[in-house]
């Protein structure tokens, strides 16, 4: 009798457990992207926290974490090596099992947006055929670098947390071959690699090269890309009255290392790392390639453009805290396992942009009318063959006291790299220039400071050099937005020539 109740008791269970397993019709895998020396443990408790509530959320789902993790110390491989093992991981892991109604999301922090958003974009191109392809094998395309582009399909959510994608003020600093830099770097690039940090930096080659793609991209394919995968990138701000406790900065006695990256006004508009227009991958772009110009000449209006790719949802928080009572972008606390409600900056956005609610465009702790700050990248094309090193190349602000209820803050000196150049050193023709800058309202509640922050303001930009046609360039600056102008200079003329 017992044998028999037994069997009984087991072949209930399996019946039990197959339903359920049948029940759980789909399922979601999410991938998560750790940024520079991180690892699995980077993002805390987030995958066993979002797991708990997804479940409870979407009980016809079985929910999957997958984390990639990727050398970033190695001195040769590059973002873009990153992205190519990130596809493959992806299959590795997913081959042969994705349904139809299967999704896929990617989370990522820091240096782990730029690779997945690279892989992204290549295995987009080869989706619709914009990338070249070497051949069909059994009716499948092949390509000289595979980024497995059938899993583009299934992707739901693509969300990054504190990701430089248009460069990182730390990392400019840290690689400066400054005196701080010099006593750590030895410790420092061991652990978090010379390249990668190289590679995050202001005007590098990488965000170079991301620029290039963005500007050549039609805004209908960049925004369908985005309505594609749901993109969502959360960047933080320190409130500096409110953590640090001074007035000044913000900056506590023993944080006062930190006080000339301080940027935007009464926030730090920043996580420490990153700022905060960097964080934003929709930017600004005033592009004007012509060559055939008048001296002078004013750049037409049609040629700046603002991209909508991906909201931009800001929250109270550092990059990497120190301490436990400042809050981390990333790190995940136990608490969230089994609370929503567990005072964490970002996992409720997270968690909330998954299941597909509807975001604010600031966390409840940063109030919209604080923030000010703007960053502006120039990027000059001089004649082939011309070697930038003893030119001098000039960008001047020409309408700055126009506006009567505010004004443009443009490279404050007391902000460390507020200003930055930048010679490429394979294109010697190619001068680069960042400047970073902040509204000054005379009334932060005035109608004139709104309409600014909500569509930006007009700036006009005279950029000359000695022996080449000035051009005057109108363009649009725009809190808590990156703002990237490119022109080409051209030799004057002995028509004009003075």
């Amino acid at each position: 009798m017992n044998i028999l109740l037994f069997t009984l008791l087991l072949f209930t269970f399996g019946i039990s457990q197959a339903q359920r397993s049948a029940e759980k019709s789909k399922r979601h895998y999410i991938f998560y992207v750790h940024g520079i020396g991180g690892s699995v443990a980077s993002f805390g408790a987030m995958p066993g926290a979002l797991k708990n509530h997804l479940d409870a959320a979407r009980p016809d789902t079985l929910h999957e974490s997958y984390s990639f993790v990727y050398p970033t110390a190695d001195k040769k491989m590059t973002t873009d090596d990153f992205a190519i093992l990130f596809g493959q991981y992806i299959d590795k892991k997913l081959k042969g099992r994705l349904q139809p109604q299967d999704k896929i999301s990617v989370i990522s922090h820091s240096q782990g947006g730029i690779v997945s958003l690279i892989w992204y974009f290549h295995a987009y191109r080869q989706l619709h055929h914009y990338a070249n392809r070497i051949g069909v094998v059994d009716g499948v395309p092949q390509y000289a670098i595979d980024y497995h582009p059938e899993y583009v399909k299934n992707l739901d959510a693509f969300i990054s947390l504190g990701t430089p994608y248009w460069g990182s003020k730390l990392a400019t600093f840290l690689t400066n071959d400054n005196f701080i830099s010099k006593q750590i770097s030895s410790t420092l690039f061991t652990n978090l690699g010379r390249r990668q940090l190289d590679e995050m930096a202001l005007m590098s080659e990488t965000n170079s090269k991301f620029r290039k793609h963005v500007t050549v991209v039609p805004t209908n394919i960049l925004e369908h890309m985005g309505k594609s995968i749901r993109p969502l990138a959360i960047a933080g701000v320190a409130d500096v009255v409110e953590i640090f406790r001074d007035k000044t900065y913000g900056l506590s006695e023993n944080l006062k290392i930190f006080k000339g990256m301080a940027f935007g006004s009464r926030y730090w508009e920043s996580d420490g790392a990153v700022p905060l227009p960097a964080a934003r991958f929709d930017a600004i772009y005033t592009v004007d390639r012509s060559t055939n110009y008048a001296h002078g000449q004013v750049t037409p209006r049609g040629s700046t453009r603002e991209t909508n790719f991906s909201p931009l949802l800001i929250v109270n928080a550092l990059h990497a805290s120190p301490v436990a009572s400042i809050p981390d972008i990333v790190e995940v606390p136990q608490s969230c396992i089994t609370s929503l409600d567990c005072k964490h900056p970002s996992f409720k956005y997270v968690y909330q942009h998954l299941i597909g609610e509807a975001l604010p465009e600031h966390g409840a702790d940063v109030p919209a009318n604080a923030l000010g700050g703007f960053m502006m990248s120039v990027r000059v094309n001089f004649p082939q063959g011309i070697d930038l090193k003893k030119k001098k190349v000039e960008i001047r602000l020409m309408n700055a006291q126009e506006f009567p209820d505010y004004s443009f803050v443009l490279a404050n000196s007391n902000e460390l790299f507020s200003s930055a150049e930048y010679i490429n050193p394979l294109q010697r023709n190619i001068y680069f220039r960042t400047i970073a800058g902040h509204f000054k309202y005379k009334d932060d509640m005035s109608s004139a400071a709104f309409e600014a922050r909500k569509n930006g303001a007009k700036a006009f930009f005279l950029i000359q050099s000695p022996g080449y046609k000035s051009r005057y360039i109108e363009t649009t600056l725009k809190p808590t937005y990156s703002t990237f102008i490119e022109v080409n200079l051209e030799p004057m003329t002995k028509e004009v020539n003075p």
